[in-house]
């Protein structure tokens, strides 16, 4: 019996009293048997291992397992009896395992692998455009924020672009970039006007000069 058969054997006693339901066991499955008996005591893992041939060799009896522990076959038998019941207890009741996992095919495994995946990526996008949807409320909520303040300082921050004498290609620009009035551009750096489409540095000095007179800077 090779070790995947006796893993098998042990679940099929234990969950099914013996009867084969087409134990299917895949090896994050196997590790997490393994996980429950290594947090067994020793006799209890000892007895399980010896007697469902998890070791590798044939599986012994409990009479067989009471010889190896070095102790009588009733005792033997009731140490499997409460490993038995904490294998049951401590995979079932303490790690939420689901048992009917053992009862899939490995297609339905596989399918059922990839159906968790793909659940966890949908929720993991509606994570994503919500994070997305946040910010881009944030970011209007402090431009109307922003441009209430500018507008309530009056004039000359609530000065048309337009009505500066700002070169034709200078106002695009800015329209284009949604900036409409001097409260938009009053308290932007160099920096700022970088990332606009097509304004350069003639762009940037136009825009200086035409807010010159209003005592508006630009800094750097």
């Amino acid at each position: 019996m090779d070790i995947e058969q006796a893993y098998e054997a042990m679940i099929n006693d234990i969950f099914w009293d013996g009867k084969a339901v087409g134990v299917c066991l895949s090896l994050p499955i196997i590790t997490e048997i393994n996980d429950v008996l290594s947090d067994m005591s020793e006799d209890e893992r000892n007895a399980m291992k010896l007697h469902y041939g998890l070791t590798g060799e044939k599986p012994l009896s409990s009479l067989l397992v009471a010889g190896v522990l070095g102790t009588k076959k009733p005792n033997a038998e009731e140490i499997l009896v409460r490993a038995r019941k904490h294998f049951i207890e401590r995979l079932i009741y303490e790690r939420n395992f689901d048992v009917e996992l053992f009862m899939m095919s490995r297609q339905e495994l596989l399918n059922a692998a990839y159906e968790a995946k793909l659940q966890l990526r949908r929720a993991n996008l509606k994570i994503d455009d919500l994070k997305k949807e946040l910010a881009r409320e944030k970011q209007l909520n402090a431009k109307i924020k922003h441009d209430e303040e500018m507008q309530k300082a009056g004039a000359p921050y609530n000065i048309a672009l337009a009505d500066i004498g700002l070169k034709s290609h200078t106002l695009d620009c800015l329209r284009r970039h949604g900036w409409k009035y001097i409260f938009d551009v009053a308290d932007k750096t160099e920096r700022d006007f970088a990332f606009i489409y097509r304004f350069g540095e003639a762009s940037l000095a136009d825009l200086r000069a035409c807010l010159e007179p209003y005592g508006i800077k630009i800094s750097r």
